[in-house]
Protein backbone atom coordinates (compact mmCIF):
# COMPACT_ATOMS: atom_id res chain seq x y z
CA UNK A 1 0.00 0.00 0.00
CA UNK A 2 1.43 3.33 -1.24
CA UNK A 3 1.36 6.06 1.32
CA UNK A 4 -0.65 9.45 -0.18
CA UNK A 5 1.88 12.90 -0.40
CA UNK A 6 1.62 15.91 -2.03
CA UNK A 7 3.15 15.41 -5.57
CA UNK A 8 5.64 18.03 -6.88
CA UNK A 9 7.87 18.19 -9.99
CA UNK A 10 12.02 18.12 -9.78
CA UNK A 11 13.23 17.98 -13.22
CA UNK A 12 11.77 14.93 -15.49
CA UNK A 13 11.21 12.91 -12.77
CA UNK A 14 7.37 13.60 -10.28
CA UNK A 15 8.66 13.24 -6.96
CA UNK A 16 6.32 12.40 -3.98
CA UNK A 17 6.90 13.93 -0.39
CA UNK A 18 5.37 11.26 2.49
CA UNK A 19 6.13 10.27 5.70
CA UNK A 20 9.62 9.49 6.12
CA UNK A 21 10.88 10.92 2.93
CA UNK A 22 10.54 11.41 -1.21
CA UNK A 23 9.71 9.22 -3.65
CA UNK A 24 9.55 9.11 -7.10
CA UNK A 25 7.53 7.67 -9.81
CA UNK A 26 9.56 4.48 -9.99
CA UNK A 27 9.50 4.39 -6.24
CA UNK A 28 12.80 5.53 -5.71
CA UNK A 29 13.63 6.95 -2.42
CA UNK A 30 16.29 10.25 -1.94
CA UNK A 31 18.62 7.61 -0.84
CA UNK A 32 18.44 5.52 -4.14
CA UNK A 33 19.10 8.24 -6.17
CA UNK A 34 22.01 9.80 -4.77
CA UNK A 35 23.48 6.19 -4.59
CA UNK A 36 22.82 5.86 -7.91
CA UNK A 37 24.77 8.49 -8.78
CA UNK A 38 27.54 7.82 -6.62
CA UNK A 39 27.07 11.11 -4.29
CA UNK A 40 29.16 9.96 -1.46
CA UNK A 41 28.52 13.22 0.84
CA UNK A 42 24.60 13.10 0.33
CA UNK A 43 24.68 9.27 1.26
CA UNK A 44 26.28 9.82 4.37
CA UNK A 45 24.08 12.96 5.16
CA UNK A 46 20.95 10.69 4.63
CA UNK A 47 22.25 7.67 6.47
CA UNK A 48 23.22 10.19 9.32
CA UNK A 49 19.65 11.85 9.06
CA UNK A 50 18.26 8.08 9.57
CA UNK A 51 17.19 6.58 6.52
CA UNK A 52 17.27 2.84 6.46
CA UNK A 53 20.39 1.51 4.24
CA UNK A 54 18.54 -1.44 3.50
CA UNK A 55 15.05 0.82 2.21
CA UNK A 56 13.95 -1.09 -0.71
CA UNK A 57 11.91 1.02 -3.74
CA UNK A 58 8.45 0.58 -3.68
CA UNK A 59 7.18 1.05 -7.16
CA UNK A 60 6.38 -1.01 -9.89
CA UNK A 61 7.90 -2.12 -13.28
CA UNK A 62 11.38 -4.01 -13.72
CA UNK A 63 13.57 -1.34 -12.20
CA UNK A 64 11.69 -0.49 -9.28
CA UNK A 65 11.28 -4.72 -7.94
CA UNK A 66 12.67 -4.20 -4.44
CA UNK A 67 16.10 -3.15 -5.22
CA UNK A 68 18.12 -1.28 -2.59
CA UNK A 69 20.75 1.72 -2.57
CA UNK A 70 23.70 -0.87 -2.97
CA UNK A 71 22.27 -2.39 -5.77
CA UNK A 72 22.29 1.03 -7.78
CA UNK A 73 25.75 1.74 -6.30
CA UNK A 74 26.54 -1.54 -7.54
CA UNK A 75 25.12 -1.42 -10.83
CA UNK A 76 27.58 1.87 -11.02
CA UNK A 77 30.52 0.66 -9.77
CA UNK A 78 30.60 3.21 -6.93
CA UNK A 79 33.14 1.53 -4.62
CA UNK A 80 33.03 4.36 -1.69
CA UNK A 81 29.05 4.88 -1.38
CA UNK A 82 28.93 0.90 -1.52
CA UNK A 83 31.22 0.94 1.70
CA UNK A 84 29.65 3.78 3.33
CA UNK A 85 25.75 1.53 2.80
CA UNK A 86 27.93 -1.62 3.73
CA UNK A 87 28.81 0.01 6.77
CA UNK A 88 25.39 1.29 8.36
CA UNK A 89 24.12 -2.22 7.56
CA UNK A 90 23.12 -2.76 3.90
CA UNK A 91 22.84 -6.40 3.23
CA UNK A 92 25.36 -7.26 0.66
CA UNK A 93 22.96 -10.00 -0.88
CA UNK A 94 20.14 -8.14 -0.99
CA UNK A 95 17.84 -9.73 -3.69
CA UNK A 96 15.59 -7.97 -5.91
CA UNK A 97 11.64 -9.14 -5.84
CA UNK A 98 10.51 -10.92 -8.85
CA UNK A 99 11.64 -13.78 -10.64
CA UNK A 100 15.23 -13.52 -11.20
CA UNK A 101 16.05 -11.86 -7.76
CA UNK A 102 19.16 -10.56 -8.47
CA UNK A 103 21.88 -9.30 -5.73
CA UNK A 104 24.04 -6.15 -6.10
CA UNK A 105 26.67 -8.30 -7.50
CA UNK A 106 24.02 -9.66 -10.37
CA UNK A 107 23.54 -5.53 -11.48
CA UNK A 108 27.87 -5.13 -10.99
CA UNK A 109 28.54 -7.93 -13.06
CA UNK A 110 25.99 -6.86 -15.76
CA UNK A 111 27.57 -3.85 -15.94
CA UNK A 112 31.36 -5.06 -15.68
CA UNK A 113 32.10 -3.01 -13.21
CA UNK A 114 35.21 -4.66 -12.13
CA UNK A 115 36.52 -2.57 -9.16
CA UNK A 116 32.65 -2.96 -7.46
CA UNK A 117 32.69 -6.74 -8.51
CA UNK A 118 35.75 -7.60 -6.41
CA UNK A 119 34.73 -5.35 -3.69
CA UNK A 120 31.76 -6.98 -2.81
CA UNK A 121 33.15 -10.69 -3.54
CA UNK A 122 36.07 -9.01 -0.55
CA UNK A 123 33.64 -8.23 1.84
CA UNK A 124 31.57 -11.40 1.69
CA UNK A 125 28.96 -11.13 -1.37
CA UNK A 126 27.02 -14.78 -2.04
CA UNK A 127 28.87 -16.70 -4.98
CA UNK A 128 26.47 -19.21 -6.18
Amino acid sequence: MQEKGLNVSRGSRRMQIITGGYMDDRGWTLLHIVARKGDLKEVKRLLNEGMDANVTAGGRGPKSLGVTPLHLAAKGGHVRVMDALLERGADIDARTRGVCGWTPLHHAAKERKKKAIRFLIRNGAFLP
